[in-house]
């Protein structure tokens, strides 16, 4: 992943000059000690600026609906204090201007705030998208004094900048980057020849790289200057995801061509900040469950040893019979004892399976995480495993695996256990349930009567993806009508019988799978 350089920051704060200058803060959210969100109401249009410093994958952006889901942001119940603070000086505020100190990665934001008495303040929120030092900093403009930051920096986190309320307000230490529109070509190449291009304003190293690999030393100095100069740009992104450029000079390069700067830098940090948290949230998950599988399949071995169903009874019942006519008392004594062995039998077998029961029903949580495809499914999870039943205007819409057969009818595929009771309960009893025999998975439930043997196959295929089979050979998937499958009182989640039930064997095929995927 590439870093937010002072470069891109650059450019975007040219697009946003056309919108957020005389826009007005309506409302200011932070959804966590790194992120802050403020919409805002500029040019008769509602816009979301998004703001992060998490050190990881710093930047900002005007969010597009797609943006903001990829972030899933969450706002607290609660808010911050420093959120508080925010909202007591910026919301109803104007935005004066926006500025970037020269060639720092700093978006300054300038505005016209109210004290106390009702006086006119000039405010400035200065975000410092520095990697681990990135920082949010709310300070007066006249008095250069700090009211509140997203997190203190202390003296003895740093010696050369304390960040504090009360505290002034200073700029990082200077780099010393040299301006490319203050030297010539000669000279240009003459620095580049002993020394990194990096040390240039602007030019990052990735950027760095770009222009050597793309461009002849003749044309070297034109190129770079004229993309500093924000001539010429071409925002793009690979297709992997990896890489995003402004000027788009590397050929070799599948790119992903965009309309703007914010669009790509929105866009590219969104699909990274999705990954890092839906990774986050799945190994948590991983970790919980597999935690419980290990103490369930132990305690699973130590039962058994424990059940023995016949033994003990066979030898006391015997005892018992030998006995009877020479000591009828000694005889009931091993009788007890066998009665004892014979409930004590029962309830080792029960209490196996009940065990074997929880065994199956983690494995099927494990490989629903794995199923997993965004965060949302991964939290309908974690739900479950919680017991912590949301509240319903809490509660989020499930969002199924839905597919379209060649013959045109809608099939579905539950991800996790909430989903596939959800699916089942809202299935007609005509439609055609399918699962994996014997092996963790979905539900799959083909809505409609008199389906083909066309969709049936597809719907089998889907039914081999979507469990911890796919990557097997001749797997056995069952099917029955809807009405022959039931949810026993009491029962898992995710948890059904069924009966009058047919067997399809099948070698998964995810590229049929993902051809008859609907698109959301």
């Amino acid at each position: 992943m590439l870093n937010f350089d002072s470069l891109s920051l650059k450019a975007l704060l040219a697009e946003y000059q056309a919108v957020l200058p005389g826009g007005r803060v309506v409302k200011v959210r932070q959804p966590s000690k790194h992120e802050l969100l403020l919409s805002v109401r500029a040019k008769k249009s509602n816009h979301k600026l998004y703001i992060t410093v998490d050190p990881k994958y710093p930047h900002l952006a005007l969010l597009s609906k797609e943006g903001e889901a990829l972030r899933d942001i969450e706002i607290p119940k609660t808010p911050p204090m420093f959120c508080m603070l925010l909202r007591k000086h910026l919301e109803g505020s104007k935005i004066n201007s926006i500025k970037q100190p020269e060639f720092d990665r700093i978006f300054e934001i300038y505005f016209d705030s109210h004290s106390e008495i009702g006086e006119k303040v000039e405010m400035v929120l200065s975000c410092e998208f520095m990697g681990k030092y990135s920082n949010i900093v709310l300070y007066n403009y006249e008095t250069n004094v700090i009211l509140g930051c997203a997190h203190n920096v202390s003296s003895e986190k740093s010696r050369e900048r304390e960040l504090a309320g009360g505290l002034p307000y200073t700029y990082p230490p200077k780099q010393n980057k040299i301006d490319i529109n203050k030297v010539s070509k000669e000279e240009f190449i003459r620095l580049t020849r002993s020394a990194s291009m990096e040390n240039f304003g602007h030019i990052s190293r990735a950027l760095a790289s770009e222009l050597e690999k793309s461009c002849a030393e003749g044309e070297l100095y034109e190129v770079a200057r004229q993309t500093v100069n924000l001539e010429n740009l071409n925002p793009s992104i690979s297709r992997d995801k990896q890489l995003y450029s402004l000027a788009g000079l590397d050929k070799t390069i599948d790119r992903e061509r965009v309309k703007s700067v914010n669009e790509m830098l929105d866009r590219y940090f969104g699909h990274h900040v999705f990954l890092d948290k839906f990774k986050r949230l799945r190994n948590s998950l991983l970790k919980t469950v597999k935690k419980e599988l290990k103490h369930a399949r132990e305690l699973y071995m130590e039962q058994e040893k424990t059940a023995n169903p016949g033994e003990k009874q066979a030898k006391y019942k015997q005892m018992a019979d030998e006995i009877m006519v020479d000591d009828p008392k000694e005889a009931q004594k091993y009788y007890k004892l066998y009665k004892k062995a014979k409930t004590a039998a029962k309830h080792g077998q029960e209490l196996l399976l009940r065990t074997k029961t929880e065994i199956r029903y983690l494995e099927g949580v494990e490989e629903s995480i794995n199923q997993a495809e965004n965060l949302r499914d991964l939290r309908q999870i974690r739900e479950e495993l919680t017991g912590k039943e949301l509240k319903k205007q809490e509660k989020e819409p499930m969002q199924l695996a839905e597919f379209l057969s060649s013959d045109g009818f809608t099939i579905y595929a539950g991800k996790n256990n909430r989903q596939n009771d959800y699916l089942l309960k809202n299935s007609s009893p005509r439609d055609i349930w399918l699962h994996v025999q014997n092996i963790p998975g979905s539900h799959v439930i083909i809505k409609g009567d008199d389906v083909p043997e066309t969709t049936l196959h597809e719907a089998v295929y889907i039914a081999a993806h979507f469990s911890g089979a796919r990557g097997s050979s001749n797997v056995p998937v069952v099917y029955t009508r809807r009405k022959f499958v039931k949810k026993p009182a009491g029962s898992k989640p995710g948890f059904v019988v069924y009966n009058n039930e047919k067997t399809l064997w099948v070698n998964p095929e995810q590229e049929k799978v993902m051809a008859l995927r609907k698109k959301r």
